[in-house]
């Protein structure tokens, strides 16, 4: 029951974005402006998400996560620095957390 669950689930979110793939190459064809608003998509998705979680615990963790995509900006495309702060933002999470279960 639960591979059919998973598997349709996967496979509707398989064929869902064949025509969003096929729809945003259209659109950057025809409209360089909505070109550049679909690249500023994924980030501006991270950061209200990331909006959304901000509380007095986690505002080290949000503060390190955004100054390492920053820095890493100045030498890396816009994806990989993205990914650069997750994972930085990430280590100092566990790290917070293994303190505080020390403590």
């Amino acid at each position: 029951w639960y591979l059919g669950l998973e598997l349709a689930s996967y496979a509707s979110w398989v064929v869902g974005t064949i025509p969003g793939v096929l729809l945003g190459n259209a659109i950057a064809a025809h409209s360089p402006l909505l070109r550049d608003t679909l690249q500023f998509a994924l980030p501006a998705l991270f950061f209200s998400l990331l909006l959304d979680i901000i509380d007095r615990n986690s505002l080290p963790v949000c503060i390190v996560a955004a100054v390492a995509t920053v820095l890493a900006l100045t030498v890396l495309p816009a994806h990989l620095a993205l990914v650069a702060g997750m994972l930085a933002g990430a280590v100092t999470g566990a790290v917070m957390a293994t303190r505080r279960g020390a403590a």
